[in-house]
């Protein structure tokens, strides 16, 4: 549990339930073992020590007991209840594999599970599975994880038909840090409503306010984004005259695809 929130402790009080005990998942279980399960540990800048959250869960009450997760107390239980969570999973088959847990669906984090399931080509959409447009979109991937977005990491690169590519991701003004000290003002609204209210510049909008700013005409330009656009970013595309947008994940809103298809831009999805 590298952090607490309302997921988190959604999953552990379902239904009101309290739990006989709760296991926490310790990087010290696993840090020479397995080096990919500890690559995914640092990768999470959220990361509490378990000896931290144990004693967070413990005044909380949420259960009658809390403990470390070692190499053999869990054998004790004849019902394992985990979040239906790819590192969970991992860390389960690896240390008991005789274990068969019961998984429950719950958003406790964006781990890969919960992205990949939002990977997915729309109707309208041209599938490409070209090496140049995989190259890009992974490196537009790893230009997201430069956000500082709780929620969601965005990267784009924008390439003009004369000039230099331009790179960008979302951030928040007046700096990336602003919604961990005055709140984020998306956490009142559900996924799609009031977009506008955001102190977020998405990364399209960023991409092409640096092309305007520095006088680069997009007539004609292609883009490469992580998250299919949302409705104003769309707009900005279509009016900047943006003709090829190829995207990896995300889901249309308010027409978004329409938008593409009655201005003559090609949406075209990356399999990467």
């Amino acid at each position: 549990m590298p952090a607490l929130h309302q997921g988190y402790i959604n999953f552990l009080t379902r239904d009101g339930r309290k739990a006989d005990t709760i296991f926490l998942i310790d990087e010290k279980l696993f840090k020479k073992d397995d080096p990919d399960l500890e690559w995914l540990f640092e990768k999470d800048l959220r990361a509490i020590p378990a000896v931290e959250m144990q004693k967070v869960l413990i005044s909380l009450g949420v259960s009658n007991e809390v403990k470390i997760l070692d190499k053999s107390n869990l054998k004790e239980f004849e019902t394992v209840i985990i979040p239906n969570d790819d590192i969970v999973e991992k860390i389960l088959s690896k240390f008991y594999p005789s274990v068969s847990p019961l998984k429950e669906d719950c958003f406790i984090r964006w781990g890969r599970k919960t992205v990949l399931s939002q990977r997915a080509p729309v109707a309208d959409a041209t599938i490409s599975f070209e090496e140049f447009d995989k190259e890009m979109m992974l490196k537009s991937f790893a230009l997201a994880q430069k956000s500082l977005d709780w929620w969601r990491q965005v990267g784009v690169i924008l390439f003009p038909l004369n000039g230099e590519p331009i790179e960008t991701f979302n951030r928040h003004v007046p700096h990336q840090q602003a919604p961990y000290i005055y709140g984020d003002p998306r956490t009142n609204f559900k996924p799609g409503e009031n977009i506008d209210l955001s102190t977020a510049i998405h990364a399209e909008a960023g991409a092409i306010a640096y092309a305007a700013r520095k006088g680069i005409s997009l007539e004609g330009a292609s883009i490469y984004v992580t998250t299919l656009p949302c409705p104003p970013c769309a707009w900005s595309i279509r009016e900047a005259g943006i003709k090829k947008v190829y995207y990896c994940e995300g889901y249309s809103l308010l027409g978004v695809v329409e938008v593409f298809k009655s201005s003559g831009i090609s949406l075209i999805f990356v399999d990467v």
